[in-house]
C-alpha cells in the first residue's frame, strides 16, 4: 500500500511537467540506511517493479528517471547498473550520481568508474567523511581534483546541480558556490588542455 502510494506521488510530480517542463525526474529507491526501514522496505522485487512503472510513466509526460546513488543495497552503483542493464533495458533512465553519498559509500573515482555510460545528472555537495552534510564543494574531504579528472575520463558532460544544505545566511553560501563552480570550471579546463580535448 505505501509503494502504490509513493508512485502515485511521483506521477504526481510528473504531471507537473505538462505545465512546467522538466528534463529529468530524481528518485530515490528504497530506503537510506541512514534512515530506520521498516520490515517490508528495501525490497528487491517491489523497488524494481515500481522503478520500471515509474519510467514508463515519466517516458509518456517526456520526462527521464535518475536513480540517484544513495546508501542502500538497492541503489549502491553496482546495484544500479544492474538495474538498468536487467530491468530497465532499452528504457530511458539513467542515474544520478550524487557526490556526496558516492564519497560515503565508498571511493568516488570508482564509483563514478562504475557508473560510467550511465549518469544522467549529478547533485554536487561535499562531506566532512561521516555524514551527508550538504557542503559547498571544497568546504569538506572529497578531493574534486580527483573526481573531476575521474568525469572528464568517462566523458561526462551533462548536467552540474548543486545541491546544498539550507543555511541561515544564504548569501556566503551562495558566493561559496559561485567560487566553487569557478574553481570546477578551471580545473576542467586545465584538464582538457592535459588530456588533449581543447585541440580543434
Amino acid at each position: 500500500t505505501r509503494r502504490m502510494a509513493a508512485l502515485d506521488e511521483a506521477k504526481a510530480a510528473l504531471a507537473i511537467a505538462r505545465s512546467i517542463p522538466f528534463d529529468f525526474l530524481v528518485v530515490h529507491l528504497g530506503v537510506p540506511a541512514t534512515a530506520q526501514a521498516g520490515p517490508g522496505d528495501n525490497q528487491r522485487n517491489a523497488a524494481h517493479r515500481s522503478a520500471e512503472a515509474l519510467v514508463e510513466a515519466a517516458a509518456d509526460a517526456g520526462v527521464r528517471v535518475a536513480f540517484e546513488l544513495i546508501q542502500n543495497p538497492l541503489s549502491s552503483a553496482d546495484a544500479l547498473v544492474r538495474l538498468l542493464e536487467d530491468d530497465l533495458d532499452g528504457l530511458n533512465a539513467s542515474i544520478c550520481l550524487d557526490y556526496g553519498h558516492g564519497h560515503l559509500t565508498g571511493d568516488l573515482a570508482d564509483v563514478i568508474e562504475t557508473l560510467s555510460g550511465y549518469l544522467g545528472t549529478t547533485h554536487l555537495h561535499d562531506n566532512r567523511g561521516r555524514n551527508d552534510d550538504h557542503l559547498v564543494p571544497g568546504k569538506g574531504v572529497i578531493d574534486w581534483d580527483a573526481t573531476l579528472l575521474a568525469l572528464q575520463k568517462i566523458g561526462y558532460d551533462e548536467v552540474w546541480m548543486l545541491e546544498l544544505a539550507a543555511a541561515a545566511q544564504r548569501k556566503p553560501v551562495l558566493e561559496a558556490a559561485a567560487k566553487a563552480r569557478e574553481r570546477f570550471e578551471a580545473l576542467m579546463n586545465i584538464g582538457d588542455e592535459m588530456m588533449g580535448l581543447d585541440e580543434p
